[in-house]
């Protein structure tokens, strides 16, 4: 029963991983372009796994009751995502995300996984020490730190 509320689907994606990737959400930018523009930002020189994986805890996030249910929210989320914070998203908006990461944000709109569902959180290895003592399962992927 749980999985049918995952298949409900809007225009803005809410609670489905089936996300529009071009309507507009709230920044005034596609989803698409919202979507690559934070995979530039936090993971754009990792490979391309790595760079699904931010993208899968994203949609983790979607998907878990705990979580908001659209793209936009997830990603602009308080305190979730160091680009938000710090301003680089606004930019990387503005100027458009590289073409790579634009690719893969679309495969991920398109389904491509790399971790399963229960990821939902990753942090840069060097931060890894102050999370380190609250998880005792986790993997790295590229220079990030997956754990749940």
């Amino acid at each position: 029963p749980s999985d049918l509320r995952w298949a409900l689907n809007d225009a803005r994606g809410t609670g489905s991983v089936n996300i529009d990737p071009n309507a507009v959400n709230p920044t005034g930018y596609t989803n698409l372009e919202l979507l690559a523009s934070i995979l530039e930002c936090e993971c754009g020189t990792q490979p391309y796994d790595a760079q699904v994986a931010v993208a899968n805890v994203i949609y983790n996030r979607i998907r878990d009751p705990r979580w908001q249910t659209t793209l936009y929210d997830v990603i602009m989320g308080r305190g979730q995502f160091t680009p938000v914070d710090n301003g680089t998203l606004r930019i990387s908006l503005a100027k458009g995300a590289r073409q790579t990461c634009v690719d893969i944000a679309r495969d991920c709109m398109n389904g491509a996984r790399s971790i399963d569902s229960k990821w939902m959180y990753f942090c840069d290895f060097n931060d890894w020490n102050s999370y380190k003592r609250n998880y005792t399962e986790y993997m790295i992927m590229g220079a990030h730190i997956f754990y749940y």
